[in-house]
Formats: C-alpha cells, sequence, structure tokens
C-alpha cells in the first residue's frame, strides 16, 4: 500500500493560506474619528472620510498632493490645519497621526502611495524610541518611553536599538518613496527639536511660529 504525498501535511495555517494584510493595518490611527469635526483648546479638527485630518471633501484618490506624514506635530495639535508646518509649503495630504512611530509611518505610506500618487513625500519622523507593535492582527500599540499608560518593553529601549530601528524604517521608507519615483524629504525631530520655542493651544505641542521655523527648514531642503 503506498501513501500519497501531501504537499501541505505537516504545515502551518499561515504556510498553507495566502496571508493579507488586516483592513486595520491601512486605517488612520484616528479612523473611530472619519467625516467628525471637533473642536479641542478653540482649535478645530476636521477629519476627512479616511480618519486623517484634512477637510471632509478633500478626496485622496489620485489626488497627486505632496504628502505630509509623521506624529501629533504633523496631525497639528494646538493649532489650525492651514497653520501647520505643511499647509504652509503646500496645502496636501495629511497624514499625521497622534501618537505614531516610524513603523506607523511605514506602513500608512506602503498603503496609500500608490492610492494618492503623490508628488511628493515630506517626512518629519517623530521623536526617537517610539514604537508600534502589533500584538495582534488587527491590534497595534503605540510605545512612548514616556507614556504613563503602557510600560514600554525593556527589550526595545536601549539606545543601541533605538538608533538601529530609526535608521532602518528611514531606509526603508525612503525606499518606498523611491522605488515610486516619488522624492522623498526625511527630517527627524531630533535635528530640528531646537526650533521650538512656542506651544499650540493645547500647551503641549509647538505652537504658530515653531511649525513656521519648520516649514523654512523644509523649504531649504
Amino acid at each position: 500500500m503506498t501513501t500519497k504525498f501531501d504537499p501541505l501535511k505537516g504545515k502551518s495555517h499561515i504556510q498553507q493560506t495566502a496571508w493579507r494584510y488586516p483592513t486595520e493595518v491601512h486605517q488612520s490611527i484616528h479612523w473611530d474619528k472619519r467625516n467628525t469635526t471637533e473642536t479641542l483648546d478653540g482649535i478645530s479638527y476636521e477629519y476627512n472620510n479616511y480618519g486623517f485630518r484634512n477637510p471632509n471633501l478633500q478626496e485622496f484618490y489620485y489626488a497627486h498632493s505632496p504628502i505630509a506624514i509623521g506624529c501629533s506635530i504633523t496631525l497639528g495639535v494646538g493649532v489650525e490645519l492651514n497653520q501647520t508646518w505643511h499647509s504652509q509649503i503646500h496645502e496636501g495630504c495629511n497624514l499625521g497621526q497622534s501618537g505614531g512611530t516610524v513603523e506607523t509611518m511605514y506602513r500608512l505610506l506602503q498603503y496609500w502611495l500608490p492610492k494618492i500618487k503623490p508628488v511628493r513625500v515630506r517626512v518629519l519622523a517623530p521623536p526617537r524610541g517610539r514604537r508600534e507593535i502589533w500584538v495582534k492582527d488587527n491590534h497595534a500599540i503605540q510605545f512612548t518611553p514616556s507614556s504613563q499608560e503602557t510600560v514600554f518593553p525593556q527589550l526595545l529601549s536601549t539606545e543601541t536599538e533605538i538608533r538601529i530601528n530609526a535608521d532602518r524604517m528611514k531606509s526603508a521608507i525612503i525606499y518606498l518613496c523611491t522605488s515610486n519615483d516619488i522624492p522623498c524629504t526625511y527630517v527627524e525631530w531630533e535635528d530640528i527639536a531646537h526650533v521650538c520655542n512656542d506651544y499650540g493651544a493645547d500647551g503641549q505641542h509647538p505652537g504658530i511660529q515653531t511649525h513656521v521655523e519648520i516649514s523654512r527648514h523644509f523649504s531649504t531642503l
């Protein structure tokens, strides 16, 4: 008696089934705020159909507009949208995310670059040390070293690991853009933090003058 060879026998479910990113990977951290407007500290925050801080009627698909991406500084917490550093350069698609990390930027660009087809990408990288870890297929945690809500994993907290990850993700993001023939300007927050000389309406994030200085820096690159 001969036994038929089963090429899938003993293989894991992942090996047997073609795996795809779950929908949540491509969504904004602010997905629950899509098509809403809220006012905090006297500042209006309008979110579009995809959960990004952009005018409600702004369509992303084939917009061919510049992309600005980063954390809450790029989102513009504490200032009006037209006062943000990127709006002062060129109105475009704002993919800024509160608590965003370099991993957040990578996964969002991976999804949105071929859909927006931007003429340029401007990256203001979040402060070093933040990490995005997917604890489930459809749930990520944005770890921030100073956060009181989550315990930052010790194995991610050494200076060497932080620097290597920052370099690795920077290279990945730049490659993602250049492989799509899209110019990318990448600025790390630590290289520009010295221009932060005022605060926004929330009293914590950069204010209007700081956004002006950041826009001037990008304009020289």
